[in-house]
């Protein structure tokens, strides 16, 4: 999915900083490949997504990698027998995967994790760490022509920043907390932050969720790429979501980003950095959930304001 593919850019961007003399090949599903695409000197192979029969297409590949290969990395931790399959059909002299993924014995290079490492994207990154030292900064870029997009869409929509904007997960907030709640947390951006603020839409919304925004004079974005969703993402400054790539986009490019998460959910996918924070819901009401968020969105909009004095 899009999601797993964002939280393993930075495992393959180290990887990419390590083998800096090899060519890497990303073997992806179409779905999420924009991500990758972003990614210099990174060549991608896709298969779609849709076809049942996945030995056909892993077979189909096969030909182009079979004795080409010389490391071959698993990233599924929940790999089926065709991917692992294909890994084998390379017969790559090195073929690695994780240890927590099912026990495969024709991977010869299984990586653990550091028990006490429990954000994703960093344990990920254990594959990297085994082949030599990655690197701290991320090596990944949005287009200006990406950004002029956001940049004109922005003035369709009447949507003002002056460099301030939070950026609101609206669907998901609508269906976990509803429509009243989701109102009041528009309200309390709107009073302390002059409305600079946008909804985000991850889906196309029904007929009557596109009136409810419509009757509240609601400005919402509907779906984009990936590739765009950055590029918004980079033009705002604080994201409000859940485990979402609209969140995972927030972390890759340093954004401030609050997301709600379930109490297992939140030592996997929120660091809790001064950038990435978030609000456990278990075991609170809405209303105590909505007045954590609109503090922690208060104090980490004071240091948004702070930096630009």
């Amino acid at each position: 999915s899009s999601l797993e593919i964002l939280y393993q850019l930075k495992n393959i961007l180290s990887l990419m900083a390590i083998f800096t003399k090899a060519k890497v090949t990303a073997f992806c599903p179409d779905t999420g490949v924009s991500l990758l695409k972003m990614i210099p000197e990174l060549e991608i192979v896709e298969y779609p997504t849709d076809e049942p029969d996945r030995f056909a297409i892993f077979s189909f590949f096969t030909r182009q990698f079979k004795n080409n290969v010389d490391i071959c990395i698993l990233l599924d931790r929940a790999p089926d027998i065709s991917k692992v399959s294909f890994v084998v059909s390379t017969n790559a002299p090195i073929r690695a995967g994780y240890k927590d993924a099912d026990d495969f014995p024709f991977l010869n290079l299984k990586v653990g994790a550091n028990p006490d490492q429990h954000y994703l994207p960093q344990r990920n990154c254990m594959m990297a760490e085994k082949f030599g030292k990655g690197f701290e900064t991320i090596k990944f870029s949005v287009s200006r022509n990406l950004v002029d997009e956001v940049e004109r869409m922005f003035k369709e929509q009447r949507i003002s920043h002056d460099g301030e904007l939070i950026g609101v997960d609206a669907l998901y907030f609508l269906e976990k907390f509803g429509q009243q709640w989701f109102l009041k947390l528009v309200a309390q951006i709107r009073k302390d932050f002059s409305e600079k603020m946008y909804c985000y839409l991850s889906r196309e919304p029904s007929q009557q969720e596109a009136t409810f925004f419509t009757g509240e004079g609601i400005r919402c974005i509907t779906p984009l790429v990936e590739s765009r969703l950055a590029a918004l993402v980079t033009k705002s400054s604080l994201i409000l979501s859940s485990n979402s790539v609209f969140y995972g986009l927030g972390a890759m490019f340093g954004i401030k980003a609050i997301g709600l998460f379930s109490s297992s959910d939140y030592k996997i996918f929120c660091p809790g950095t001064q950038k990435l924070q978030g609000v456990v819901y278990d075991g609170k009401t809405d209303e105590q959930c909505l007045m954590e968020l609109c503090a922690l969105m208060k104090r980490m909009m004071e240091t948004v304001r702070h930096q630009k004095k």
